[in-house]
C-alpha cells in the first residue's frame, strides 16, 4: 500500500500522534464504502484494535487515519458485531480526548 499526497502533507502530524499515543493497532474489521470523491468505486475502511479508522482509496493508497468516536464506530460498524473490548477502547480514547487532540498537536 502506498500513501496519498493528502496523507503525507495534511495527515502526517495526526499519524505521528496516533502512532506515539495509542498505536495504529491491527485491523479487526474491514469493509467497503463509497465516498463521493471516488465515485462508484468503494474505499476500504479498516478499523483497528486501538480504535483507529484507516481509509484506503480504490487505488490502494492510504488517504487518512483518525481516532474513532463512539458515534463514528456505531455508524461504521452498524452491521457488525462490535466487541465490547473495542467499544471500551474507543470510549477510553474519547475520555482522554484523543479524538480532539489528534487534530491539535503538531509534530
Amino acid at each position: 500500500m502506498t500513501i496519498s499526497e493528502h496523507f503525507k502533507k495534511d495527515r502526517a502530524d495526526r499519524y505521528a500522534f496516533i502512532a506515539t499515543t495509542i498505536g495504529v493497532g491491527t485491523v479487526v474489521h474491514s469493509f467497503k464504502q463509497t465516498f463521493a470523491k471516488y465515485g462508484d468505486e468503494p474505499c476500504t475502511i479498516q478499523i483497528t484494535s486501538t480504535g483507529v479508522a484507516m481509509i484506503v482509496s480504490p487505488e490502494d493508497k492510504m488517504v487518512t487515519m483518525y481516532v474513532l468516536t463512539v458515534k463514528e464506530a456505531e455508524k461504521y460498524l452498524a452491521n457488525c458485531a462490535m466487541s465490547m473490548v473495542l467499544m471500551a477502547i474507543i470510549k477510553k480514547n474519547m475520555k482522554n480526548k484523543l479524538h480532539i487532540l489528534q487534530n491539535e498537536i503538531k509534530y
